[in-house]
């Protein structure tokens, strides 16, 4: 077996490396915050105060439906709009306007400035003190959001794939039945890699693997865009593999006895069964921490009906969320022995697998806490994968720290130029560090273990802010 080397230790274990992390990818890239009408904002004159990589984030809902956001911090003093302790759930509550509760200073819905009190013959300029803007957008009745948003690129760019291969699923229409809501002692990439990835299924999830036996396999040859089909007479993420729920209206016939799964980057994951959608939002809060929170989606008509009960569901996600967590858990305790210093890729995890959170990553990591030779291994990964595409090469690294990385990947860009334009590169370029992969024949196994602390499934219920 060939193994491919993963990312380095430090970029899941050290503080000052997640802070990096923090501000240099999560805080440039679209985060899910829940869904649409859980946060209230299905309606109109409607205001949700969400917590976002630690910071509080305004999402409203105006007269006409239309959605804005901006941060929950008054352009005068710097007091928040509505405070809001760190690690406090969503606030919802209607409102016609913001106003700030320090000064009085009051912005519409869509963030812009409508009264200054005594101001009136002062220089304050309305269209120059607006609140600080958060880039907002919905897709499947999910609402992301865009810290930075002067470099947000389109959010359908980023959910294309899941726009195609779970069209027929209606995510929009979708309401949430039951939240189960967990607190995981593991970095964030330690909970994605794993849920992108079948590779565990077999040693980890035997109730899982029972129910769709090629999990069991390793997770080689999976057809993730046909779906992964169940067992003989079974149909459903269920413990019996059934429900007494119909399946969702407008799924193809594959789709009515298959899963389909996929991970919308950095942070939503959605795993769609022929009755319900089991979507989670990954809370990066520190270096080992995430908090995750597993919504259970059903057709509206199911959940009209009184003997509506999403136990069934719920009692096998909370089963295999479990188990899931707990592996995490044990992988993040591993991965902060000084005897760790990286993992590795096995063929079964390439390339749909665990793989994609790192095609994400890499080209933005490059400086973070890399030493010369380990951006050198991040550098020929990126190139190698654009030296294999047909299309025109662009490779963006932020912030190369290093001499070392800036020479080879300016040998790297040499290569791929020269292999777009059909000329030799120059010879004088420096060669680039060759990177060995490593053969073994038996990688261990995974085992089950009990998490580090209870874990306790909880619906999530807002808070509700003051009406304004």
């Amino acid at each position: 077996m060939t193994l491919q080397a993963a990312l380095p230790r430090e970029l899941y274990v050290d503080p000052e490396a997640f802070a990096r992390e923090r501000e240099r990818v999560l805080l440039r890239e679209w985060s899910c915050v829940g869904r649409v009408s859980d946060l209230g904002l299905d309606g109109t004159e409607r205001v949700a105060v969400v917590e976002v990589l630690d910071e509080s984030v305004l999402v409203t809902s105006d007269a006409d439906g239309a959605l804005h956001a901006s941060y929950n911090v008054c352009r005068h003093r710097g007091s928040q709009l509505f405070p809001t302790e760190p690690g406090a759930g969503p606030q919802l509550c209607g409102a016609k306007s913001i106003r700030c509760p320090y000064h009085s200073w009051t912005y519409a819905l869509d963030g812009s400035l409508l009264r200054a009190p005594h101001t009136e013959d002062g220089d304050v300029e309305a269209s120059e003190f607006g609140l600080h803007r958060v880039a907002v957008e919905a897709w499947g009745g999910f609402v992301f959001v865009h810290l930075t948003p002067s470099v947000a690129s389109p959010l359908s760019a980023l959910v294309e794939r899941a726009d195609r291969t779970l069209a027929h699923y209606d995510l929009g229409s979708l309401v949430t039945g039951l939240t189960l809501t967990y607190d995981v002692a593991a970095n964030w990439k330690v909970v994605a890699e794993n849920y992108n990835e079948c590779y565990h299924c077999g040693p980890v999830h035997p109730e899982l693997s029972r129910l769709v036996p090629s999990f069991a396999g390793g997770g080689q040859g999976l057809d993730w865009d046909a779906g992964i089909p169940h067992r003989e007479g079974a149909w459903t993420f269920t413990m019996t593999g059934t429900t007494d729920r119909a399946p969702l209206p407008g799924l193809d016939e594959d789709e009515k006895v298959r899963h389909k799964g996929e991970l919308v980057y950095p942070n939503l994951m959605v795993s769609c069964s022929a009755d319900h959608v089991a979507a989670f939002t990954l809370r990066p809060v520190e270096v080992d921490r995430t908090v995750i929170e597993c919504r259970l989606l059903f057709h509206p008509s199911e959940l009209a009906k009184s003997t509506f009960d999403p136990a069934d569901a719920g009692d096998f996600w909370d089963m295999v969320n479990r188990q899931d967590w707990a592996i995490c858990e044990s992988v993040q305790r591993g991965m902060s022995s000084r005897a760790y210093t990286h993992g590795w890729f096995a063929p079964e995890q390439r390339p749909r697998g665990a793989q994609l959170v790192h095609q994400q990553l890499e080209p933005q990591l490059g400086g973070l806490v890399l030493d010369d030779e380990q951006q050198l291994v991040v550098l020929r990964r990126v190139a190698e994968r654009a030296l294999r595409r047909e299309q025109d090469v662009e490779l963006q690294v932020v912030a190369v720290g290093h001499l070392a990385a800036e020479v080879a990947l300016d040998a790297l860009l040499q290569r791929a130029l020269a292999r777009d334009v059909g000329h030799a590169p120059d010879p004088s370029a420096a060669p680039l560090p060759p990177v060995e992969p490593v053969e073994t024949t038996d990688p261990g196994s995974l085992r089950r273990s009990s998490l580090s602390k209870p874990l306790t499934p909880a619906r999530s219920v807002g808070r509700a802010c003051r009406d304004r």
